[in-house]
């Protein structure tokens, strides 16, 4: 008997958005969108992200189709793309930009496709959703010149 594609698609993303939620304590929501528009991604809520989940039963890595619908989703929506994908009963695999994980790279490498773990990708998600604090200072030394000083404080867990 074969299994509905939609069904198995939204099994997914339901175990996809359960995952994040355990990993980050972010909670997502699934984009009904997503059957009216190539310019969406399966899961709502990750700030900076377009997601996009693939459960397909023979996956040995990402089809490079998947990975233009992501891209193409995630352009539009000026986040990074992140592609969730799995074969039938392997782990969870997470592809994202080369520059998503080092923004130093060079320019021509920035776009390259990589592939990490779910929990590889869940830690890289959550050093930048770590909260920020800027603050200036402004100092007057004995000789009357002003001198600024910016700091920036991340919180650490």
């Amino acid at each position: 008997m074969a299994i509905n594609s939609r069904a198995k698609g939204a099994a997914a993303e339901r175990e996809v958005a359960a995952l994040v939620f355990d990993e980050l304590g972010v909670r997502l929501q699934r984009n009904l969108e997503q059957y009216r528009s190539d310019e969406q991604g399966d899961l709502n809520g990750l700030d900076g992200w377009t997601i996009e989940v693939k459960h397909y039963a023979k996956a040995i890595d990402y089809k490079p189709e998947w990975w233009r619908q992501v891209t193409a989703a995630a352009i539009s929506n000026s986040e990074e793309p992140a592609l969730v994908w799995r074969g039938n009963r392997q782990a969870w695999r997470v592809t994202v930009r080369l520059a998503a994980i080092n923004s130093d790279i060079a320019f021509d490498l920035a776009d390259e496709p990589v592939t990490l773990s779910f929990k590889a990708w869940s830690s890289l998600v959550r050093e930048s959703l770590k909260p920020s604090r800027h603050t200036s200072q402004t100092f007057q030394s004995s000789s009357g010149q002003i001198d600024a000083v910016s700091i920036s404080i991340t919180k650490s867990e």
